[in-house]
């Protein structure tokens, strides 16, 4: 792991950038900010012992907002070769890492939409996309 500092009101990452490395709070508290016309919402917050990144590590997809230093914040920064190396050792967390992953862009979509698709296979197909990766 990585250990980065981050300054009260520093932007740990952007929105639309893929994470190639899991972000896990060790300290302070992390903003999740939404920028829309000069305007920013606090979606949510992050504290120690939270992570976020998985969606560029598992799926190599974008973020969906920023990430902001709400505090001073110490981050551990796991990259994603170490993700696949502990996925192969204990296959149990890419199921674990889906099931949250699921929740995570249901919560998102329902954010944006107010009725939104419920798809019955996304947390299967999202485990089985996660269990390739640790096989490379």
């Amino acid at each position: 792991m990585n250990r980065l500092t981050f300054r009260k009101g520093e932007t740990i990452s952007q929105r639309d950038t893929a994470l190639t490395s899991l972000m896990i709070g060790r300290s302070g508290v992390v903003a999740i900010d939404e920028r829309d016309d000069n305007e920013t919402l606090e979606l949510s917050r992050l504290a120690p012992g939270d992570f976020f990144g998985e969606r560029g590590v598992l799926l190599g997809a974008l973020e969906f907002a920023d990430y902001r230093a709400l505090t001073a914040a110490v981050i551990y920064e796991v990259p994603k070769d170490k993700i696949a190396q502990i996925m192969r050792e204990r296959p149990a967390i890419a199921e674990e890492l889906a099931l949250l992953l699921d929740n995570r862009t249901r919560a998102e979509e329902a954010l944006h939409r107010d009725d939104h698709p419920h798809a019955s296979a996304h947390q299967l197909a999202l485990s089985k996309r996660i269990r390739q990766l640790s096989m490379v």
